[in-house]
């Protein structure tokens, strides 16, 4: 027997392995798997769906829908827990947050404000002001202020 098959026809898994039993398919005959899984042993959630902690794949419906917000979270969630993945303009345990570079929430909007002459690189998430560093002015920390030189350099 190869491939870790037990049994006098090799028709089982040995001790310690666990395979779907394999079975040749044809365009009239072919397999899918059932309950939102996929993979070659259908040990996989499809996108959009998790297996919750404790929960086997031989289990009736292993594979459940996340609650996820389309308009907030990536769609797919962390296996185990259902926590739903961010989109790159949210953070947070629910995605109701601003990311680094963005404002306005729920909406979060790209922040404008030149990296350079920001503190800390980004905007205030709650309204999108950028707050310049010191020598630097502009809506947006674009400019050098009077009396200072040379965005490139920092204004100085």
């Amino acid at each position: 027997c190869e491939h870790n098959t037990c049994g006098d026809m090799c028709g089982r898994c040995c001790p310690g392995y666990l395979q779907k039993k394999w079975q040749a398919t044809t365009a009239h005959n072919s397999f899918t798997c059932e309950y939102f899984t996929e993979g070659v042993n259908c040990n996989k959630c499809v996108f959009g769906y998790y297996r919750q902690d404790g929960v086997q794949w031989n289990d009736t419906m292993p594979c459940k829908p996340s609650s996820c917000d389309p308009s907030k979270h990536t769609g797919d969630c962390e296996e185990g827990t259902g926590k739903c993945y961010c989109q790159s303009r949210f953070q947070g345990n629910n995605c109701d947050q601003c990311a680094p570079g963005y404002y306005d929430p729920p909406e979060c909007r790209k922040s404008k404000c030149a990296v350079d002459g920001t503190l800390d690189g980004t905007c205030l998430p709650e309204n999108g002001q950028c707050p310049c560093k010191p020598g630097f002015g502009g809506t947006f920390c674009e400019t050098c202020e009077p009396g200072f030189t040379n965005v490139t350099t920092g204004c100085k």
